[in-house]
């Protein structure tokens, strides 16, 4: 706030004020005047913020409420159940009623500020650096795209190996927006290449699921970009890794065929192979998952069980272990996803709606699992032989070699149209069965595997007996 010479205090200079106010708002949490972000936004301050703003005035009292009342609120323990909420409100009431270009970036200078001192504090709660960071990915500029003064920020953290990699992730998430907005130049990808090579050319250390999401980051950001031929080299390593996660190969063949050039020493051949390899043993897998569902199902319900040990119900489903009569506990019995969750668990779905998802076989490949499996077919169609037809890896290819590369463009494109249109089973198996023996992946067998012992006697039956149809463990998607 602006001192007052008639109270006999001397006026403080705009940049004193800017570095008291700096000391402020770096005091974590403790200069937060409410105790809730529902206070924040009923208070007067609030509405007396945005009129400033409106007028085009930034100066030390609006300045002051930024670092003392809002910025805080995202530290308070109060706001930690909607911590992602406040994150949000915080980009939009700051900037809301903004204007002038100078007044954005004077307002995202300084939550810029805070959210980098925040996101770089290792010692602080893994919750709020992640969320610092996020809030540096989500300002705005006065065209509503991503703030350009943001882009060294996101670049330095998401290459800087000494931070966490969930501020790591949320700092490529911030880029990643950018390049979502079509913010791509030529200072984003000088900003950006070293940060991709450093993700892709290295190996990560972390938990898998992170370092497989920020590696699919890197590859999706790659197609925009462009890199060098190391780069390209390491991207086609993951392509033909066989123990990489599935959808990171799916988007490193997508960023390859987007890329491929005479002069970017890609190896056509062998990433041909790859990608039909990949094709087939995605669906192999999901109809590999159904049948193991099946054979689970077999062994809980009792079908060929003996007890072990001279215990009766040596097995999961028998007496002692589990619900009474076996399998698995009906909806509502305490362990399932609650019903606001839609099937499995998988948000989205009202239970009316959810229904219709429910196959006659509940152990079947699941509809959203073939969907999935239509998006990566038609990826590595495009991956191939691009259907707009330039492009692509068969582009690299000549004579015999480029024509069976374009020939399983046609038919995973075809595949994936059909899988979409026809989500179930049924069309997943006869798709393998004719694309699996083209790339050397065996077709699906005739007939599920029974469980060892299948002919041994089956307990008797209970009155407790019932159906179970929603498997905790599946269905796969």
């Amino acid at each position: 706030m602006p001192s007052s010479p008639a109270a006999g205090n001397p006026a403080v200079s705009p940049p004193a004020a800017a570095l008291l106010a700096l000391a402020i708002f770096l005091t974590p949490a403790a200069g937060a005047d409410y105790e809730s972000w529902s206070q924040v936004e009923n208070a007067a301050e609030t509405r007396d913020y945005g009129d400033a703003l409106r007028t085009g005035s930034f100066e030390v009292t609006e300045q002051m409420f930024l670092d003392r009342v809002m910025l805080p609120q995202l530290e308070l323990e109060t706001n930690r159940a909607s911590i992602a909420g406040v994150r949000r409100r915080i980009c939009e009431l700051a900037l809301r009623n903004a204007k002038d270009p100078p007044i954005f970036d004077a307002v995202n200078s300084r939550i810029l500020a805070y959210a980098e001192v925040l996101s770089n504090d290792t010692d602080r709660d893994p919750l709020l650096t992640v969320n610092a960071m996020l809030l540096v990915g989500e300002l705005q500029g006065a065209d509503r795209k991503p703030w350009p003064g943001s882009l060294p920020t996101l670049a330095k953290a998401a290459g800087n190996t000494d931070l966490p990699l969930a501020v790591r992730i949320a700092a490529l998430a911030g880029l990643n927006r950018h390049a979502d907005a079509g913010v791509v130049n030529d200072a984003f990808r000088k900003a950006v290449a070293p940060v991709l090579a450093q993700v892709l050319e290295n190996p990560l250390e972390g938990d898998p699921a992170a370092v497989t999401w920020m590696r699919s980051r890197a590859v999706e950001l790659l197609q925009v970009t462009g890199g060098p031929a190391p780069v390209l080299e390491a991207t086609s390593t993951i392509l033909t890794d066989a123990k990489a996660d599935r959808d990171l190969r799916i988007r490193a063949a997508a960023a390859l065929g987007r890329l491929a050039t005479p002069d970017a020493g890609l190896d056509a051949s062998q990433l041909t192979s790859a990608i039909g390899a990949l094709a087939a043993e995605s669906l192999a897998a999901d109809l590999k998952a159904a049948e193991q569902r099946r054979f689970d199902r077999r062994l809980s319900s009792g079908e060929g069980q003996r007890g072990g040990m001279g215990m009766e119900g040596g097995f999961p489903g028998g007496p002692g272990f589990g619900p009474p009569g076996g399998g698995f506990p009906p909806p509502g019995a305490g362990f399932l996803p609650p019903a606001e969750f839609g099937i499995e668990g998988q948000p989205g779905l009202a239970p009316a709606e959810a229904e219709t998802f429910i196959p006659e076989d509940p152990d079947a490949v699941f509809p959203l699992a073939c969907r999935r499996d239509a998006w990566r077919l038609h990826t590595l169609a495009e991956a191939l032989a691009p259907g707009s037809g330039e492009g692509g890896i068969a582009a690299l290819l000549e004579g015999e070699n480029a024509r069976r590369a374009a020939d399983l463009a046609a038919k995973l494109r075809q595949a994936a149209v059909d899988l979409d249109t026809t989500p179930t089973e049924a069309t997943l198996t006869a798709i393998l069965t004719e694309i699996g023996p083209r790339v050397g992946v065996a077709p699906p067998a005739a007939d599920p595997p029974k469980p060892a012992g299948g002919d041994l006697p089956q307990r008797p039956g209970s009155p407790f007996d019932q159906p179970a149809r929603n498997d905790p463990f599946g269905p796969a998607g």
